[in-house]
């Protein structure tokens, strides 16, 4: 099913709302081509001009251990990748879940998850994807949409369709063996060592690994391993 709201002040709130009353059929999308207060990771906006973008969220209920939690985070990763390689082929997921065409962020999750004991009873996922705008008012250092790489111009209630069955098959995936590998061969800057910062500064480093708990485990070129939560490491993109 999926649901359109004229306007709503963020998707992932709204389907939030839902939840506490109601148990929405699995993979149920609300999307809204007016999002008036869209919320990106750690409290930050998410800017999106008025009928230009996908702002969505969708519901799931994956019935996995708060220790697998970040199974979540990579099939959604991978079902927004399989969503843009049918539009603009070569996007990449900046860790742990931006996605990324070469250096500039084209769309944003945000994965919000409802605990029940030690298990994980159900999640929102929210997807932004920047399709037609052209111009972008926030300080986000490095926006980009599909339609700046294309040129074309899409019709984005069309896009939703396939941007849920995409959620709807990768979510299936959850327990596949192969998801994990799947996540770490379409990481951004998964080969070779890039400039890193975090809280003692610059240093280079390649990315050896995600762990299952979601932190990020990076081996310096003095071959000294470290291991980092979101927000502790930042990539230094030029």
């Amino acid at each position: 099913m999926i649901v359109k709201l004229p306007a709503t002040h963020s998707t992932n709130s709204y389907m939030q709302e839902v939840l506490s009353k109601s148990l929405p059929e699995e993979g149920t999308l609300v999307w809204t081509p007016c999002q008036t207060a869209g919320r990106g990771q750690c409290g930050n906006a998410w800017e999106s001009e008025p009928g230009k973008n996908i702002t969505c969220s969708a519901v799931f209920y994956p019935a996995v251990n708060i220790q697998e939690q970040f199974l979540v985070s990579e099939a959604v990763s991978l079902a927004v990748i399989d969503f843009m390689d049918l539009l603009m082929p070569g996007c990449r997921i900046k860790w742990p879940n931006d996605i990324y065409y070469g250096d500039f962020k084209v769309a944003g999750i945000l994965i919000e998850q409802n605990l029940y004991g030690k298990r994980i009873d159900s999640c929102v996922a929210g997807v932004g994807i920047n399709i037609n705008q052209k111009k972008f008012r926030s300080d986000a250092p490095n926006p980009l949409s599909v339609s700046l790489v294309t040129g074309e111009t899409y019709d984005v209630e069309l896009l939703l369709p396939q941007l849920q069955e995409k959620l709807t098959e990768r979510m299936r995936e959850l327990k596949s063996p192969c998801l994990h590998q799947e996540y770490m061969s379409r990481l951004y800057r998964n080969e070779g060592f890039f400039v890193f910062s975090d809280e003692s500064g610059i240093f280079v480093a390649r990315i050896c690994d995600v762990q299952s708990n979601g932190y990020l485990v990076l081996e310096t070129d003095k071959k000294e391993k470290r291991c980092y939560a979101f927000k502790e490491v930042e990539f230094v993109i030029k």
